[in-house]
């Protein structure tokens, strides 16, 4: 599906958008669209075609493999000045069942995707949008959670869009540095996002890969336990295979008789006996004393 050719636009859309910076448009020229639409609009029960409401509605249902689709959809039924029929956000909302800042954010971000794509000489800088999806992540935030996006994917080495998504928290922290920054420095908070993320990055990449080593050194101790654990195991078994049954059970007796009378020697340590409680220990530890004189 194509509404306008890519990267380029026709010379309407051109005009429309030209001189518009690469996340900012302009206000007038949108107040005047959805002006002239809602007034051609006036007195139709229905502003879209029924074939458009369901074409948006099949592709929000799939908007994991159709969200540029849908992006497109929303920007030639609302922005594009070439189509003649073009409707307001708020009526294209109506009609789909979305709400107005939802059709708007999409059509305005495939709209800059778009302008990026006519000024565009060569690849996108580092932390730069590339994909009419990086363009529309980025609509979610601020002015300033989108400097911050951007600079977090450029020191990082990632996709914008992809921080602007999953990455709310090191946007955060980044905004925080940065306006104590500027607080201490006398500067302003743009001026200080880019080297306050480029810090930050770089302590969350150090932090990863101390947490990466301690994890390989903690996994490696486990296997070493495991193997010599294996290995006891295996020695035990085999300095039992010529024993005979009735001497394993006696000898299990025992070990559990001494694991018994440790444990009740730490307690006759610990804990403070009266005389007649002395008298019945000492009594009990005689008669155990003659079964192992027996034994023997």
């Amino acid at each position: 599906m194509s509404y306008a050719s890519r990267p380029n636009v026709d010379q309407s859309s051109r005009h429309a958008i030209e001189g518009r910076g690469l996340f900012e448009l302009t206000v007038e020229t949108l107040h005047r669209n959805n002006r002239d639409n809602d007034a051609e609009g006036a007195g139709s029960p229905s502003a879209l075609p029924v074939r458009v409401v369901e074409q948006d509605q099949e592709l929000d249902a799939e908007i994991a493999r159709n969200t540029e689709d849908l992006m497109e959809l929303r920007w030639h039924w609302t922005l594009d000045e070439s189509n003649p029929q073009r409707v307001s956000a708020a009526a294209y909302a109506r009609e789909v069942g979305r709400s107005r800042q939802v059709i708007s954010r999409d059509a305005h971000a495939w709209q800059r995707w778009l302008v990026d794509q006519n000024k565009r000489t060569g690849t996108s800088a580092p932390g730069q949008p590339k994909t009419a999806s990086d363009f529309r992540e980025l609509a979610n935030l601020s002015a300033e959670g989108r400097q911050a996006a951007s600079a977090i994917a450029k020191s990082a080495k990632r996709q914008v869009g992809n921080v602007a998504r999953n990455s709310r928290e090191e946007i955060a922290a980044v905004l925080i540095g940065a306006r104590e920054a500027a607080l201490h420095n006398a500067t302003s908070v743009e001026s200080e996002i880019p080297g306050v993320a480029e810090a930050l990055v770089a302590q969350w990449a150090e932090a990863a890969e101390r947490a990466a080593a301690l994890g390989r050194q903690r996994d490696e101790r486990r296997a070493s336990l495991s193997r010599a654990g294996r290995a006891h195991w295996a020695e035990k078994k085999a300095a039992e295979a010529d024993c005979r049954p009735e001497y394993l059970a006696v000898r299990k007796h025992l070990d559990a008789a001494r694991l018994a009378l440790e444990n009740g020697s730490a307690d006759n340590r610990r804990i403070e006996f009266t005389e007649k409680e002395g008298d019945d220990l000492r009594a009990r530890v005689h008669t155990l004393g003659e079964l192992l004189g027996r034994m023997q």
